[in-house]
Formats: C-alpha cells, sequence, structure tokens
C-alpha cells in the first residue's frame, strides 16, 4: 500500500491535529460532508481515513467504519500501512468507552523540517507517536518544548524526543539539563525502553559509556578509496566476492550446516555474502551470510562516494524497512539509505549507515545461514559483534 488516503471535511481544521510521522506519505483530500459517500470511496480503497473533530473514523473496503481514538493515530496509520485485515485490527484496537485505541501514550517528537522526508518510522516497537517541526535555524528552546508536550496530557509526559539528521535527543521534560544523545540504528529500542519505564537517561548514559568502544567513526575518511585487506585499491567495475570472517566455534552444531544446499558447510570453510534473489512480490533483493561461494560485487564511485554494487545494482539501506536489512535497488542511493565503509586495524572492512555508529553484524543460524542487518537492540548490542569482511579479487 504506498498511500493512504486521509479525508477532511469541512468543518475540521486539519492544523489543530496532531501530525504523525505517516502524515508525510498519506494523501489528505478535502471534501464535502455533505456529498461524500462513503460506499463509494470504500470501493475505491481498501481502506482510509475520515476526520471528526473528536474522532476519526477507519474504513475498510467493506463493513461499517471503526470509530478511533486521535491518541492512537500514529499506530492505528501504522497498521493501516502494513496492510493488516480487519480483523487484526480489531483486534489491535479494542473499545476504550466507544473508542478503538491502544492504551500506549504516544511520545512527542520535535523534528528539523529540513528532515520531514527522510523517514517514516515505521518501527512497531515506538511508532505512536505524535510530532512537531521546527526550522533548523532556530536555537531550540528545551524549556519551551517541554512547556509544548506538558500541554497534551495524553501523550507521555516524562520525556520527548528531538530529531534533526541521524541524530536523535531524548529530553527529560521536567528537567531539559538531562538530555541523552542517540543514533537512528537505536532509536527504537531507545524509544521503547524510555517509553516503558525499564530505562532512564541516566542509566542510558551509563550503559553508552561502557559500549563506546564497540561503535563505529560517523566521521568520513576524506579522498576515500576502496581497498583489499592489503591495502590496494580496487578500482571501479573490478569483480570480487565478499567474505564473513566468523569465529570458528560461532553458529550452531557442525551437524546442522549439512544439507543446507548441494554441499556440506563445515565451519572452517569461508562464508560469503550472497544475495536472496527468490523475491516474487517485486522488492529489491537483500543480503544474506552462507557458506557456499559468494555472489560478485563491484564498486563505483560518484561525487567522491564509493557505492557498492551487484549486477548493476546498488546496495542500500531502506531507513524505512522493519528489519534494518541491505537491499540491492537500481536507483542510487539517497544520503540516507547511503552505506558506510570502515576499515579495521588488520585491512578488513565493515559497514554501517551513512553517518550511523552501529556496525552491520550477521547472525547465524543453524550455522548455515547470516541474517546480515543493523543489531538495533541496546540490550543484546552488548554481545553483537560487528560483521568483518574480506574482499577476495575475482
Amino acid at each position: 500500500m504506498s498511500t493512504l488516503t486521509i479525508f477532511v471535511p469541512e468543518y475540521v481544521n486539519v492544523d489543530t491535529i496532531d501530525k504523525c510521522f505517516q502524515d508525510k506519505k498519506s494523501s489528505f483530500e478535502h471534501v464535502d460532508s455533505a456529498t461524500f459517500d462513503a460506499a463509494a470511496q470504500q470501493v475505491l480503497h481498501k481502506r482510509f481515513l475520515f476526520l471528526e473533530k473528536e474522532h476519526f473514523l477507519v474504513y475498510f473496503n467493506e463493513g461499517e467504519p471503526f470509530k478511533c481514538h486521535y491518541q492512537s493515530r500514529g499506530v492505528i496509520m501504522i497498521v493501516l500501512y502494513r496492510s493488516h485485515n480487519c480483523e487484526y485490527f480489531n483486534f489491535r484496537f479494542p473499545d476504550v468507552n466507544g473508542l478503538r485505541m491502544t492504551e500506549q501514550k504516544p511520545i512527542h517528537y520535535f523534528v528539523c523540517s529540513e528532515d520531514s522526508h527522510a523517514r517514516c518510522h515505521y518501527k512497531a516497537t515506538e511508532v505512536n507517536s505524535i510530532l512537531e517541526y521546527f526550522d533548523s535555524k532556530d536555537d531550540v528552546d528545551l524549556a519551551k518544548l517541554a512547556d509544548i508536550v506538558k500541554s497534551k496530557p495524553y501523550c507521555v509526559q516524562k520525556y520527548f524526543i528531538i530529531n534533526k539528521g541521524t541524530e536523535y535527543r531524548a529530553v527529560e521534560t521536567n528537567n531539559v539539563e538531562n538530555t541523552f544523545i542517540f543514533n537512528f540504528e537505536h532509536r527504537s529500542s531507545i524509544v521503547r525502553a524510555l517509553v516503558a519505564g525499564t530505562a532512564t537517561i541516566d542509566t542510558l548514559i551509563e550503559k553508552y559509556k561502557r559500549l563506546e568502544y564497540k561503535f563505529a567513526n560517523p566521521e568520513r575518511q576524506a579522498g576515500f578509496k576502496l581497498r583489499d585487506s592489503n591495502g590496494k585499491i580496487i578500482p571501479d567495475g573490478k569483480e570480487f566476492a565478499i567474505q564473513i570472517l566468523r569465529d570458528p566455534g560461532e553458529g550452531s552444531d557442525e551437524e546442522e550446516t549439512k544439507g543446507f544446499s548441494s554441499g556440506e558447510f563445515p565451519f572452517h570453510n569461508k562464508d560469503w555474502i550472497d544475495i536472496n534473489d527468490s523475491m516474487e512480490d517485486g522488492n529489491d533483493y537483500f543480503l544474506f551470510g552462507h557458506p557456499d561461494g559468494g555472489d560478485i560485487f563491484e564498486c563505483e564511485t560518484i561525487d567522491d562516494i564509493v557505492y557498492l554494487k551487484h549486477n548493476g545494482g546498488y546496495l542500500y539501506f531502506d531507513v524505512d524497512d522493519q528489519l534494518d536489512d541491505i537491499f540491492i535497488g537500481k536507483a542510487v542511493p539517497t544520503k540516507e539509505q547511503r552505506i558506510q565503509i570502515h576499515y579495521t586495524d588488520d585491512g578488513y572492512i565493515c559497514l554501517t549507515g551513512w553517518g550511523g555508529r552501529v556496525y552491520v553484524s550477521c547472525e547465524w543460524i543453524k550455522g548455515s545461514y547470516g541474517s546480515v542487518q543493523v543489531e538495533e537492540n541496546v540490550e543484546s548490542f552488548e554481545w553483537v559483534s560487528p560483521m568483518k569482511l574480506h574482499l577476495a579479487m575475482w
């Protein structure tokens, strides 16, 4: 579902309704309530919203609409964008005093207007949020933002979030001097922990001090060139495979690696980056780890930025993807989608998102399949190791 339609009757001022991240992907259409034909729209749309002053209606392609509380509009729109059916919606949002809603209050984001196009924030763990935009030229007055949050008792009162680019800042509402800065990769788990009360800004600061050595330096290396482990420059168009360096005991029992495909793969064999090319839904392919040879890659330099490629497609992060996979697509990645390459002290490479601080990792499943993605769960980040890669010339 690419666009969700939101119908706005003449008696509703949409500017008085709290914004949510999904609005930027949605189509707001102003209609005359006297002539609006909901049944006809149900034929045209699988699902849509109709705004009222005190609540809003969610229509599916058949049946009566659900009357919903504005407190839950953000998470409700996420469910609609994920194409869940009417039965799931009915289960997910119970009726509370005549309105469908979730108990989780939305957390308040303040987002730089220049970044309004960047992300939809599809993470299921913290999508119930509302937001306001601020001009990047403005000096952010934390006390003023705290007063805005306090004026909205239906949202989380203890903390709010400021977002500019890839940087996020959690602020304590009653003590705006107490803040914690973090990156996009850990946004979901950090916000979830703050909202649930399982973490505070102070405990997060302490945890990140302990983990600082595991984070990547987000600064980009001037005049960056792709090099092999011997320091030799790899020119654009030169083909290579990408080997994943894995500890001998990492994974499951050795016997479980047999029969995964046509061969047998003991742990001492080399592990490689492969492409999942069995997608049948039109989506871009994505990367995974497999000890059965490797797909072929190359690089291309555009405006001094090195992009990894496979079969004419560019490797990229989909910032709205729920699992933080690395995909392959035809278009040159945007800044938010780029992959940043980092060199290790021993000449190998690791990957992060552009300007990111969290390395891509590979979780091995039964020893013979590696899930390649960014680990965004702070609790498990303490034991997750970066995926170290060796470029093997073809």
